[in-house]
């Protein structure tokens, strides 16, 4: 945490700080004052390997700074902050998260040759061009930006990828684009991907399992499409997919869709066992979550008294963890 009147400068000059985590100090919603916020003239962080700036005005000198005069710098999160940046160029950096962001340049570009983790939250990945392509080992998308026209080509800097979480409606059309050409996944052993209709256009999907021949855990994130909304899918007559090493499918949706069958029987008709299919809603992910959180809330003070004083025992403790119990809340498929 930081004053915004308050920057120590010694901070910037440090020769063995390896980690910087600079943090806007609770500053109210929309309180624009912290735009005001400059960075010291002089930064060199020999020693830097990690940077992580959250709800934090960085114009493009400071944060070039920051990256040219770390070396070493191979961690870098940009987090709810105003950034205006139109280059990130770095041989050392390994991993890179932009999630959101005030407002931005037209464009930004990506130099990064030995980059391995990616992730982007918030900001269109129709403003990001590659140069000096990585070739990721993860990466985590989840944007919904303006129709991509395709000239940065993206799956270029996944096909080497082990694991993907691809969602948002500007990702759908990505791929739509450019999985017609793209080359196989080969190391692509975990995919998550939606966040869209995935019943009304089977086409990404489809495509995508044919070409990740080594996949074996498969996450679907199915969102039901407004009533307003229209879409046309892609044809999808005579594409089948082989997927041998697939040991489970999570798919996810709303309470109410009953397209959602429809999903489950395409897989099964592609040689995926029903046995490794998991199917559950988000409200009940929900209420897990809720009454997981309450639990936790309940067993706080008896986990305080007994660190205060270890001979002390729950006589509730066997009648709560009993795994007999059959009003156990415990998650099982065959409720969905």
């Amino acid at each position: 945490m930081y004053d915004k009147t308050n920057l120590p400068p010694g901070i910037f000059t440090c020769r063995s700080l390896e980690e910087l985590n600079l943090q806007w100090g609770g500053a109210p919603f929309r309180d624009y004052e912290h735009k005001g916020l400059v960075l010291p003239d002089i930064i060199k962080l020999p020693s830097l390997k990690k940077l992580t700036l959250r709800d934090v005005e960085v114009h493009e000198l400071p944060l070039e700074s920051f990256i040219a005069r770390s070396p070493g710098l191979e961690d870098l999160h940009l987090i709810d902050s105003a950034v205006c940046l139109e280059h990130i160029k770095s041989k050392a950096l390994k991993r890179l998260t932009i999630d959101g962001s005030m407002y931005g340049p037209d464009r930004m570009t990506i130099s990064a040759p030995n980059l391995i983790s990616f992730e982007c939250t918030g900001f269109s990945l129709e403003d990001i061009s590659w140069r000096d392509q990585p070739s990721l080992e993860s990466a985590r998308t989840n944007t919904c930006g303006r129709t991509f026209g395709g000239e940065s080509r993206f799956t270029g800097v996944l096909v080497h990828a082990k694991k993907l979480a691809l969602f948002g409606c500007d990702m759908k059309v990505i791929l739509e684009n450019e999985l017609p050409t793209c080359s196989v996944f080969e190391n692509l052993v975990t995919l998550e991907i939606g966040k869209w209709h995935l019943t009304k256009d089977f086409y990404v999907l489809l495509r995508f399992l044919q070409l990740s021949p080594r996949l074996e855990e498969l996450a679907l994130k199915h969102r039901q499409l407004d009533e307003a909304a229209e879409t046309e899918g892609m044809p999808t007559d005579g594409m089948t997919f082989q997927c041998p090493f697939l040991k489970s499918v999570i798919i996810q949706y709303s309470e109410g869709d009953d397209g959602i069958d429809k999903l489950v029987d395409v897989l099964v008709a592609n040689g995926v066992s029903s046995d490794k299919i998991s199917v559950t809603s988000y409200e009940d992910i929900k209420k897990r979550a809720f009454a997981e959180n309450a639990r936790s809330e309940e067993e706080r003070p008896k986990q305080k008294r007994a660190k205060k004083n270890p001979d002390w025992e729950d006589d509730d403790s066997d009648e709560q963890s009993n795994p007999d119990d059959p009003s156990s809340d415990e998650y099982d498929p065959d409720d969905f």
